[in-house]
């Protein structure tokens, strides 16, 4: 993988303490592993994953300047996709219907307006995508391809 939970942690996003990790290694790993390679094409991908500590992917993956224009890095974006797939993944199906998981039991009488939780995971998508769009230009790639943003797109838009 190319973000580590503890980056992903380190990144500040509000996390509660009862989301267990596995559940965040999964939602890194599934953003990698379909919106990122795809986006990058496997060559592009495997190549930072392998040389990470190169100088353009290390700047390519942690941010920082090349040929004077400035990148903020994989990483970011990954963590930013990551908070957005774990944001609208916090409702879970259960035989008593749909339910806001916030520790280990569920509660259907948790009032959340659906609109706002759009709002605020688009925002968080949206900025990871353009953070992605940013490494797709370095690599000369076409950033108006339909980026596979894991059925984000289709919650929040």
């Amino acid at each position: 993988m190319i973000l580590s939970i503890q980056e992903f942690e380190d990144m500040g996003f509000s996390i509660s303490n009862d989301i267990d990790t596995s559940r965040i290694q999964l939602a890194i790993s599934t953003v990698e592993g379909t919106c990122v390679k795809n986006a990058l094409t496997n060559e592009h991908y495997l190549d930072l994953m392998n040389n990470p500590t190169s100088a353009t992917n290390y700047i390519l993956l942690n941010g920082g300047t090349i040929d004077d224009v400035y990148y903020l890095g994989l990483k970011k974006a990954i963590g930013y996709i990551t908070f957005a797939w774990l944001m609208s993944s916090s409702y879970q199906v259960t035989r008593y219907g749909t339910v806001l998981k916030r520790s280990e039991f569920s509660d259907n009488k948790v009032s959340i307006d659906e609109d706002d939780l759009n709002v605020a995971t688009r925002r968080y998508l949206e900025v990871g995508i353009g953070l992605l769009k940013e490494i797709m230009k370095y690599y000369e790639l076409d950033t108006t391809k339909n980026v596979d943003t894991l059925g984000l797109n289709t919650i929040v838009y």
